[in-house]
């Protein structure tokens, strides 16, 4: 079996080749205002492609009805989640009407049949009916302690926008204030929210006692026993974009940011063991085979060689990690680089967020089609500059199987789950590199 037996695969395609969004978004539309709307269009976002198992969908919407203004449209923001058949679908149905809505305003969900897929209209959504407050500046204006016309547009304003969004437990909210850099709204799980609340308080403490050689996101305010934690991140350009070009002074400031951290007197409760990382990896690995079986030999040989290099990829004593680094949660002002999104802070091996940086910074050159000069030019000058600020030569060896098990992880994660145009070549490409670098012989790092 491959992608190509998955419903999945194919409802996902169904939904962004063709315009059922759009049209069953009017009908629910007609159903629920009373008159149908003069013109529906929907523009996908991003997909979270899970094998076999099912999909997510954000989209943007843009509705325009004769009650507007010439040219005014109503904008809204879609989840959609493509169930395995139509008795998930059924299921998903009966839980939306059941836990009811935050916002009555649109239609507040509908479905798709033909491809399995139930569609909420946000600030409606799985897990938001109870978090009203979270889509009202007035009410996050009083939880962060500031003013409400703090925010462009106060309480008249558009809604925050939805950053990130793993129904049950997760989501993230962007309020982008007039002066500030934007404030963040993270919704966990509450006991999820305590780790992340005592792992904020840490790197803010760290930054005020200047530990570090970069910025950090300002601890507001935090609810742990509503999942609620409300930061200010620092301001800056998304590091991601630097990954398409040779730029080396990015990737240099971080390499020495990146060393503070690692030396930093903090001690996380959270520890990542090896096996946790090889786990993870395995795991990535069975999704790549799953999906393109004609890669299963490749994937044998490099878990092979995974775990052949476990021994000499451990280190006698962890130092405090970010966890789950990469471009989009670093941001570069200047000659300041600031790093946010701590939730996952914890001990582990140095070489694991460097490798993390190395591999998203390689597969986004792959993603755009750039010349293997530019990442090469990018890792290269991250690495030297890690090494050099330590004061002593980065192992590689030791950074290659870390940057080996990254790639698998992105193989098997990012780069298959969003389906971006290319997504076969890019799976392979990171998979060809994993093993280049377990035989010494990478087109990124000197081995």
């Amino acid at each position: 079996m491959s992608y190509l037996d998955d419903t999945v695969f194919h409802s996902l395609e169904g939904i962004r080749a063709t315009g059922a969004v759009a049209e069953h978004l009017g009908d629910a539309w007609k159903q629920w205002m009373g008159d149908a709307p003069d013109k529906v269009a929907v523009e996908t976002q991003r997909t979270v492609y899970e094998p076999f198992e099912g999909a997510t969908v954000m989209a943007e919407a843009s509705v325009v009805t004769d009650d507007g203004e010439p040219g005014e449209s109503v904008n809204l923001e879609l989840y959609l989640r493509v169930y395995t058949d139509a008795a998930e679908l059924e299921r998903a149905s009966k839980s939306a009407c059941a836990e009811g809505c935050v916002s009555n305003a649109v239609p507040p969900f509908f479905t798709i049949p033909s491809f399995h897929a139930a569609v909420w209209t946000l600030p409606n959504g799985p897990g938001l009916s109870a978090l009203p407050w979270a889509i009202d500046p007035s009410s996050l204006a009083r939880l962060a302690g500031t003013e409400e016309n703090s925010f462009i547009g106060g309480g008249e304003g558009p809604l925050p926008r939805l950053v990130r969004y793993a129904p049950p437990n997760m989501a993230e909210f962007a309020y982008q204030t007039g002066r500030d850099a934007r404030l963040v709204l993270k919704i966990l799980d509450p006991v999820e929210a305590g780790i992340a609340h005592a792992n904020y308080c840490l790197i803010e403490a760290a930054g005020e006692r200047g530990d570090f050689g970069f910025r950090v996101p300002d601890l507001i305010v935090a609810d742990p026993s509503r999942g609620a934690i409300v930061l200010r991140e620092p301001r800056g350009r998304v590091f991601t974009s630097y990954m398409q070009q040779p730029f080396r002074e990015p990737f240099e400031r971080l390499g020495r940011a990146l060393v503070s951290l690692h030396r930093a007197s903090i001690r996380p409760t959270t520890v990542l063991r090896t096996e946790t990382v090889v786990d993870s990896a395995l795991k990535a690995a069975q999704r790549v085979v799953r999906v393109l079986p004609e890669l299963a030999t490749a994937m044998e040989s490099i878990v092979e060689r995974i775990l052949t290099g476990v021994s000499a990829s451990e280190i006698d004593r962890v130092v405090p990690i970010h966890g789950h680094l990469d471009g989009d949660s670093i941001f570069v002002d200047g000659a300041t680089v600031g790093i946010c999104d701590w939730d996952n802070l914890m001990c582990g091996h140095p070489y694991y967020d460097v490798a993390a940086v190395c591999a998203h910074t390689i597969d986004q050159s792959l993603a755009v089609g750039a010349p293997t000069g530019v990442p090469r030019a990018c890792v290269r000058a991250l690495v030297e500059s890690y090494g050099a600020q330590r004061g002593s030569a980065v192992a590689r060896s030791v950074l290659s199987w870390h940057l080996a098990v990254a790639l698998i992880a992105r193989a098997g994660g990012d780069s298959l789950r969003d389906l971006d145009t290319g997504w076969e070549r890019r799976v392979r490409a990171l998979a060809d590199e994993a093993a280049r670098l377990l035989e010494g012989r990478s087109r990124y790092l000197r081995c």
